[in-house]
């Protein structure tokens, strides 16, 4: 696993959990981790060790990453050992860098919120945006280009988005599900797509509580999505996640559900009609 792809996938949970709010603890793991693509070390400081960073280095020993963190109150803690997770929340700096070493993200959280300055990096060290954070509100935001240049700010993360009209994409699947969800009993289902870097459909899994495990709707489902009418000629019909300009593979879910004889999909809250 090359450590661009590395970069990628670490950076795109960090950015999805600026972009898409607080959640009342992180769970790490209770000792450092060390795979084939990197290896932790962890420091304690404070009284009572409450406070704790995570140096993350790739198989190189390049540092990577360094995360801080408050610990959560002891009984939280120790009610977390049997699972060999920690309740932890973001409490000061972060630090991303890219593989030569400089800088490609610096932050500030305060109670798990962003709260400060949020900078990020072109790899040369010129700095590529300034954002200022206050109790997790974004109030200022600028962009520059490599020279220097300001210029608009896209937004940082990008979510999946359909090549075509939602609209169009709501009635197909409500048209074909609906069938389904009559000849095998179903009142809802759960489908989650994964879609890669460059938009193609590559995984496709299906649940559903009122009919778990049936083969027949597992199938069908999956046959429905597999066949979603090309929308633009010569292009995949999904359009893929991006963080800080950069495609990755991202899910996108659906929720099916029937009521009063008639069958409804929900779409993602962030898609456009």
């Amino acid at each position: 696993m090359g450590n661009l792809f590395v970069l990628r996938v670490m950076l795109l949970s960090l950015i999805q959990a600026l972009c898409l709010g607080q959640t009342p603890y992180t769970f790490i793991s209770l000792t450092p981790q060390r795979t084939e693509s990197y290896f932790q070390t962890f420091t304690y400081q404070g009284e009572q060790r409450e406070l704790l960073t995570v140096s993350t280095f790739l198989t190189d020993s390049t540092l990577y990453r360094i995360d801080t963190y408050r610990v959560a109150g002891p009984a939280n803690a120790q009610s977390l050992l049997a699972s060999h997770r920690l309740a932890v929340r973001r409490e000061g700096a972060t630090k991303i860098m890219y593989p030569n070493g400089q800088v490609y993200l610096s932050c500030l959280y305060r109670f798990d919120r962003l709260d400060g300055p949020f900078l990020l990096y072109y790899n040369d060290g010129a700095l590529k945006r300034r954002e200022l954070y206050k109790n997790g509100s974004i109030k200022q935001s600028h962009c520059y280009t490599p020279q220097g240049i300001e210029q608009p700010c896209p937004a940082l993360y990008q979510p999946i988005t359909f090549n075509g009209s939602y609209n169009v994409l709501q009635r197909y699947l409500e048209k074909h599900i609906q069938p389904i969800l009559d000849r095998t009993g179903a009142i809802d289902a759960q489908v989650q797509l994964t879609i890669n870097e460059i938009g193609q459909l590559t995984t496709i899994i299906i649940n559903s509580r009122s009919k778990a495990n049936d083969e027949d709707l597992i199938t069908s489902i999956r046959a429905v999505m597999q066949a979603i009418p090309q929308q633009v000629p010569d292009q995949q019909n999904w359009k893929p996640a991006t963080m800080d300009g950069v495609p990755l593979p991202e899910v996108q879910r659906f929720f099916v559900t029937k009521r009063h004889g008639f069958t409804y999909i929900n779409m993602p809250p962030s898609t456009p009609n």
